[in-house]
């Protein structure tokens, strides 16, 4: 009849997987064999972290950059109350120049917010639609569900003025209009 046994295993470790070697033993034969386990560490009862309010609205519609010009998004989350856990990010793919601020805050709880900014001047090159996806992930390894944010980088057209007087469009390529003394005229200008 085969012998049953109970392994205790204690592990400081964050969730995910770990290789154990245990060693069963024949009394009867003497033989030792290694046997491999893996075990999956999970954390139970640990809340995934969230976004913040500022943060899930910039994942919800599409944000818009201009080529030379400077664009920032700040990316907040924390750990719901109740909890020790810090929050940091993993952070995918990101186009050339984009950068990321190291974390401020610890993100224990929703007014101590773990805070990053994302910075980026596109090049004229980088025309398109650039998406940038991450987690916030606690240190119990727990991660929120991954958000992506989608930056449209569109051409930065030179502005167009129109100057009107009336029903009368005034040139602006050098050319002049005669305008005479006396007369009323109301001069709109738009770009």
């Amino acid at each position: 009849a085969p012998v049953l046994g109970v392994v205790t295993v204690r592990t400081t470790a964050t969730a995910g997987l770990i290789n154990l070697v245990a060693h069963v033993q024949d009394k009867t034969f003497g033989l030792r064999v290694p046997v491999d386990v893996i075990v999956n560490v999970t954390a139970a009862d640990v809340p995934r972290p969230q976004f913040s309010g500022p943060t899930v609205t910039a994942f919800s519609q599409p944000l818009h950059a201009r080529p030379g010009f400077p664009f920032a998004l700040e990316i907040a989350g924390f750990q719901p109350e109740g909890t020790t856990s810090h929050v940091g990010y993993t952070v995918g793919r990101m186009p050339p120049g984009m950068l990321l601020s190291t974390v401020r805050g610890q993100g224990t709880t929703p007014a101590d917010m773990a805070a990053m900014t994302l910075t980026w001047t596109p090049c004229p090159a980088q025309l398109g639609v650039a998406v940038v996806c991450m987690d916030a992930v606690n240190s119990e390894g727990v991660a929120a569900t991954q958000q992506c944010v989608s930056v449209h980088v569109v051409e930065d057209l030179p502005p167009s003025i129109a100057v009107m007087a009336g029903d009368v469009t005034i040139p602006h390529n050098g050319e002049t209009e005669e305008w005479y003394i006396g007369r009323h005229y109301t001069l709109e200008i738009s770009s």
